[in-house]
């Protein structure tokens, strides 16, 4: 494992979070500096987790700035991806609740869930590799370590904003694309890979203990991810029906058509296309 200390692990959390929550507290702030103003774009919050079984009873804290967040470094859980607006079940502020995909106010982040087995536990390198080797080509901006295997995450550079004016156009394009680097992975490691878990749910917290790889300059452009998600699904697409022509030799060949991907059926959910795109 790399020596990667605390402060490797805040400069990781504020990487992926992307200016999506407050530097400061509102109240009761300890640092609050009266020169340091926000940037325009809408805050949000997340939820975090001390342990998985509080994860999985949803008992849990809600953070809304990066010092709240500081507070809190042994998180086991948190979600990466920022949300509108966070609350409380109880009134004891025990349960937490909010961390549903449509009240997502961006997405910065897609991570791949790895679960390795006795007989094949992948080392970081080979893991870094299995990366490099996939369809998507691309090396992780950071691996944490789990019990089962690994959560590696692709961080965006610019978030990407979630809004219900387009019918959650930008929400369904980052599904997408969350569904095409898992079945790059797929293809590659097989039932390793966890495809149909939560793509902008809860996933591990960056930690000075689970920190395997990190590589903050590996960021990657939203528009790249889709134009690469769109050729991949093209892609894989044309084999299948090119097998089903093999199979069928006495059918016509059969040609890709665009209302076939899932990329038309995520797109015409929009009630209306921007200019230019």
């Amino acid at each position: 494992m790399l020596e990667i200390g605390q402060e490797w692990a805040t400069e990781a959390r504020e990487l992926i979070l992307n200016s999506g929550m407050k530097r400061y507290k509102e109240r009761n702030s300890k640092i609050l500096s009266m020169t340091h103003k926000e940037d325009e774009n809408k805050k949000g919050s997340i939820f975090g987790f001390r342990s998985k079984e509080a994860m999985q009873e949803s008992r849990g804290i809600v953070l809304t700035s990066l010092e709240g967040l500081d507070e809190n470094p042994n998180l086991t859980h948190w979600t990466p991806n920022v949300y509108g607006w966070g609350g409380y079940v109880d009134a004891g502020r025990n349960y937490v609740k909010g961390h549903f995909e449509k009240n997502l106010n961006q997405i910065n982040c897609f991570v791949v869930d790895i679960d390795c087995s006795e007989k094949r536990k992948l080392s970081t390198n080979e893991l870094v590799l299995e990366s490099l080797n996939t369809e998507l080509g691309l090396l992780p901006t950071l691996i944490l370590e789990t019990p089962q295997g690994y959560h590696v995450y692709y961080v965006l550079d610019h978030a990407s904003y979630v809004s219900n004016r387009n019918n959650y156009k930008s929400l369904n394009v980052a599904k997408a694309i969350s569904i095409s680097i898992r079945l790059a992975f797929e293809e590659r490691l097989g039932n390793m890979i966890d495809v149909t878990c939560n793509h902008f749910g809860i996933f591990r917290a960056p930690n000075n203990q689970n920190m395997v790889h990190f590589e903050p300059n590996f960021t990657y452009k939203f528009e790249a991810l889709m134009n690469w998600s769109i050729k991949y699904q093209e892609k894989r697409l044309i084999e299948r029906k090119s097998k089903f022509t093999v199979l069928k030799p006495e059918l016509k060949k059969i040609k890709y058509r665009q209302v076939d991907s899932m990329w038309y059926k995520a797109l015409i959910q929009s009630e209306r296309v921007d200019c230019g795109h």
